[in-house]
């Protein structure tokens, strides 16, 4: 028969030796668990280094991109700014020279081929003219009401009368404002010029 403190002994010690193996398990799933661990966070220290790096250079190459872009298209407007002055210079020339030829245009004429000249004879520009005439270029309001052609005439009898107005200062006007017209046209080339530059 098998004593009692002996089986109290041999359980005690299988007990120890669980407890033993428990421990060692333990103390092995720990290690591998903090070993486990330094790995993955060192893997992902070089991860997030490695982006880090990587979306450095992204920017440093998109900056550089952008200051490339930005050169470009400043040189663009430089050059088109140029353009531009020396178009308009050349408008006030040719305005200038159109100027000097208004005095002997509307002074003498010729009535036919060889026939010696002539002062020319006074035209008329009424009130009525001169209204239309500015509201064509937007200088006075389009009356809000005109008879249709062949209706009783109902407009203002001042519109008949003499504005004092000669060729000469038709011509002066028109000469100004075909420059200004040829100025904005300029401008508005070299600005559809400059959008075309400027899309990537």
């Amino acid at each position: 028969m098998l004593d009692t403190p002996f089986i109290a002994t041999r359980l005690q010690a299988a007990l120890a030796g669980l407890g033993l193996v428990a421990i060692t398990t333990l103390a092995a799933g720990a290690g591998g668990y903090g070993l486990g661990h330094r790995s993955a966070q060192a893997k992902g220290e070089t991860a997030l280094a490695n982006l880090k790096r990587d979306h450095a250079l992204l920017m440093a190459t998109a900056a550089g991109q952008a200051l490339d872009k930005e050169r470009e298209l400043t040189a663009t407007a430089n050059q088109l700014g140029f353009q531009l002055l020396q178009a308009r210079a050349q408008h006030a020339e040719e305005t200038d020279q159109l100027k000097r030829r208004i005095t002997r245009v509307t002074s003498q004429y010729r009535p036919a081929p060889g026939a010696p000249l002539q002062p020319v004879p006074q035209c008329v520009f009424t009130h009525g003219f001169v209204g239309v005439y500015n509201g064509a270029i937007g200088a006075a309001p389009v009356p809000p009401t005109i008879p249709a052609a062949g209706a009783a005439d109902t407009a203002d009898p001042a519109e008949a009368l003499d504005a004092g107005v000669q060729q000469a200062d038709i011509l002066e006007h028109i000469t100004d404002y075909g420059q200004r017209c040829r100025d904005i046209e300029s401008q508005l080339n070299r600005l559809l010029d400059w959008h075309e530059g400027s899309k990537p």
